[in-house]
């Protein structure tokens, strides 16, 4: 009877031996996989960065590829890890895509909400992620992914629009948004005879469009000699007449982006509370419009991405899929 014990005591201390070797070595995996996220990510928002400074199809075709292997990594990590340690390298993922921002020690209380709400967005998108994949008899990382895809896409969102934001200044914008539109510009009047659709150059100040403008007409009327004192004079008369358009006034040294983003700023303390509704819910209706568009091609690229990383982990013997007897209750007569 004691020898009968003993051998209890000794396979009840082996099983709990190998389940601490299986949690042990199942800790190590899902940190490896926390640590090549993280990896992804730094490296994703660095590329990121250097697209803005200096576009080029390299650094755009390495910030694609590491963000879509990063989020592919994070969909295998978050199925086969526990609640406690994703919640654990939860932190370490949502701030590691703003490590440039933290070398460059730009840390303030904006990234800090920033990093909170995306660790919000990837515990959600997990607990989306993993209802599914319990519900389910068999594996399929297309319902599984499409579940808590729109959390990630927001979450990228959500970090690309930090780094710009954060990292490009706003005459940077402004030159982004003037080349967008010269180059819209050409691509519509292209075959439009000269002089039928006016010329209006984004990058010029107030000044320079006016005085382009009185130039044409003059030269139209036949009026090319026109003294400076005149064409002064008429200039100061159409910047007055903007100043009492725009209710602010006008030195003529702006830029037209400026200019609009001035009278939006000024005229939206102006404007009715039903304007301000109307506004709001366009700019939200076009915001989700764009997110979802986003989402589509987003969530393609991490289910491809994540399936194909799971067939090479489960090739190499790192990942198993085992098989279980579901038991199911159901009524007969």
């Amino acid at each position: 009877m004691c020898y009968n014990s003993f051998m209890a005591l000794e396979t009840n201390f082996y099983r709990l031996y190998k389940l601490a070797s299986k949690d042990k070595d199942q800790a190590l995996k899902s940190s490896i996989f926390a640590l090549g996220i993280v990896a992804c990510f730094a490296l994703g928002s660095l590329f990121t960065l250097g697209l803005l400074q200096n576009f080029s199809w390299g650094i755009l075709t390495g910030a694609i590829i590491c963000w879509g292997l990063g989020f592919s990594l994070w969909v295998i990590f978050a199925l086969t890890s526990h609640l406690k340690e994703f919640s654990l390298w939860n932190i370490a993922l949502s701030a590691s895509g703003f490590l440039p921002l933290f070398l460059s020690h730009q840390i303030n209380k904006f990234l800090l909400i920033e990093i909170a709400v995306l660790f919000i967005l990837f515990f959600v998108a997990r607990m989306m992620i993993t209802r599914e994949y319990q519900i389910l008899i068999r594996l399929n990382l297309w319902r599984i992914v499409r579940r808590g895809a729109f959390f990630l896409t927001v979450a990228l969102v959500l970090i690309l629009s930090t780094l710009i934001i954060l990292q490009v200044k706003q005459s940077e914008i402004q030159q982004s948004g003037v080349k967008i539109w010269d180059f819209l510009i050409s691509r519509t009047t292209q075959g439009i005879p000269q002089g039928v659709v006016p010329s209006v150059n984004l990058s010029g100040t107030v000044d320079d469009v006016l005085n382009n403008y009185v130039q044409g007409q003059s030269s139209q009327l036949g009026m090319e000699g026109m003294g400076s004192i005149m064409t002064g004079s008429i200039l100061q008369n159409m910047k007055d007449s903007l100043s009492q358009m725009f209710h602010f006034p006008i030195q003529g040294n702006e830029t037209i982006p400026g200019l609009i983003g001035n009278w939006l700023k000024t005229g939206w303390q102006t404007f009715p509370l039903a304007l301000k509704l109307s506004i709001g819910f366009l700019v939200l209706l076009t915001s989700l419009s764009l997110l979802n568009l986003i989402n589509s091609v987003f969530s393609i690229v991490i289910i491809l991405g994540s399936s194909l990383l799971l067939q090479i982990l489960i090739s190499s013997k790192v990942i198993q899929i085992k098989h279980r007897n579901i038991e199911k209750e159901i009524l007969e007569i």
